[in-house]
């Protein structure tokens, strides 16, 4: 099963569309899917107890056991936050290292996708995500997506961009075949 996670906290946000997008790419290739939309994260896996095992939100533990363990690859789609990614999906990636450490990335295959308003498509921020998963054990596919222009270059629904459209519909491919 491939876990899309769509990395944001904030609502209807054009990663969230992206998210949708790349999971009707992979569901007319037949890929077993499923999003994770951080938008939907109960407020309440962030307090001062989070990071002991006892305390864990029931929720996060749920998409941790439904969706984070029993994935083999992810694809992480990251809009450029400050020149990074979110801290909301920092948040996330911490707050499932309390239990089951090794069995959330460790040795699964990692696709990030960058998001962005301007011309790079979080290059930066998907480097930055790249050394954390690395750090955590799984394996980063070499070839990253960059989606730049996002309010230009995608229509809510599809890549307006055909070129742009075919890199995507490429990763996804070479990344269901890695």
């Amino acid at each position: 099963m491939i876990t899309i996670i769509a990395g944001t906290n904030r609502k209807a946000s054009q990663t969230e569309k992206i998210a949708g997008h790349i999971e009707k790419l992979l569901n007319q290739k037949e890929v077993d899917c499923h999003v994770i939309y951080l938008s939907e994260l109960k407020p309440t896996i962030l307090h001062d107890l989070m990071y002991e095992e006892a305390h864990q939100c029931k929720s996060l533990a749920k998409i941790q056991d439904d969706y984070i363990i029993p994935a083999n690859k992810f694809i992480v789609i990251s809009p450029e936050y400050n020149g990074s990614f979110p801290g909301a999906l920092k948040l996330f990636i911490d707050a499932l290292s309390i239990r089951s450490y090794a069995a959330n990335f460790k040795h699964k295959k990692i696709g990030l996708v960058g998001v962005s308003s301007g011309w790079l498509g979080n290059t930066r921020g998907m480097d930055h995500l790249s050394d954390i998963f690395s750090y955590l054990g799984a394996l980063c596919y070499p070839s990253k997506m960059a989606i730049p222009k996002v309010e230009t270059n995608f229509d809510g629904q599809n890549l307006t961009d055909a070129t742009l459209e075919q890199l995507l519909v490429d990763f996804i491919d070479q990344f269901v075949a890695f």
